[in-house]
C-alpha cells in the first residue's frame, strides 16, 4: 500500500505588525546595552580625571619635598631608599591611566556600532543617538587631516595634553634618580632599569592603540558636518 506524500507546509509570512515589534524588541535591548555602555563611558572619564589630578598632586608635593632636602651639591636627611622608591608612585598612577584610556578606546568602537544599529529618526532629518561617534571629531587624534579641518586643532590639543601629563609623571624618575638617590650604586642601577623598562611599556601601551585596528579608528564612517 503506498503512503501518501504530505503537504509541504507553506512558511508562515510575518505580519508587518510582528515584525515591527519584533524590531522594537531589539532597539529596546540595544538601547539598554548602550545606557550601560555609556554610563561605563562617563564613569571612565572620571576615573582618568581623578587618576591625572592625584598623580601630578603627588609628583608637585614629592618634588617640593625633595627640592626643600637637597641643594646643588647634595640631599640632606634623605635615605637612598626612599628616593628610589619614590618614583614607584607616579609609575602606577601612569599605568593606571594608560590602561584607563586603552579601555576606554575599545569601549568607543563598541558604543559607535550601538548607535549605528540604533540610529532613531528626528522630525529634524537627524539621527539619535549620535553623540560618542560624533564626539570622534573631538577625542579621536589619528586622522586629523580627514575633513573637518578642526579636527587638526583638536589632534594638536589632545595630543599636546597627553605627552604633557605623561612627561610630567614619567621624567619625575628620572628627576628623583639623577639628582636626589645618591650615588649609582648597584640597587640604583637595579630600580633604574626597571623603571626603565616599566615606562617604556607604559609608552608602547599609550601609542600602539592610537593605530592598533582593536582601538584605532572608527566602528562607523562619521557623521556628516
Amino acid at each position: 500500500m503506498r503512503s501518501t506524500p504530505r503537504s509541504r507546509e507553506a512558511p508562515a509570512v510575518e505580519s508587518p505588525a510582528a515584525k515591527a515589534l519584533a524590531d522594537r524588541e531589539v532597539t529596546d535591548k540595544l538601547l539598554s546595552v548602550y545606557a550601560v555602555e555609556r554610563q561605563d563611558d562617563a564613569n571612565a572619564l572620571t576615573v582618568a580625571f581623578a587618576i591625572t589630578t592625584t598623580g601630578l598632586t603627588y609628583v608637585i608635593a614629592a618634588t617640593a619635598y625633595f627640592s626643600d632636602k637637597c641643594d646643588a651639591a647634595r640631599c640632606v636627611g634623605i635615605p637612598q631608599w626612599l628616593a628610589l622608591t619614590a618614583p614607584s608612585v607616579a609609575v602606577a598612577f601612569v599605568g593606571f591611566l594608560v590602561l584607563n584610556v586603552a579601555a576606554s578606546r575599545m569601549r568607543s568602537l563598541h558604543i559607535q556600532r550601538l548607535e549605528n544599529e540604533i540610529r532613531l529618526p528626528l522630525q529634524s532629518g537627524h539621527v539619535e543617538p549620535s553623540f560618542h561617534t560624533d564626539a570622534g571629531l573631538v577625542f579621536r587624534p589619528e586622522a586629523p587631516l580627514e575633513p573637518p579641518r578642526i579636527r587638526v586643532v583638536f589632534a594638536i590639543i589632545g595630543v599636546s595634553s597627553y605627552i604633557i601629563i605623561m612627561l610630567a609623571l614619567i621624567g619625575f624618575t628620572w628627576v628623583i634618580l639623577a639628582t636626589a638617590s645618591g650615588p649609582w650604586t648597584i640597587w640604583k642601577y637595579i630600580a633604574a632599569s626597571g623603571y626603565g623598562v616599566v615606562e617604556f611599556a607604559q609608552i608602547l601601551g599609550f601609542a600602539w592603540p592610537l593605530v592598533h585596528p582593536r582601538f584605532a579608528g572608527r566602528a562607523v564612517p562619521s557623521l556628516p558636518h
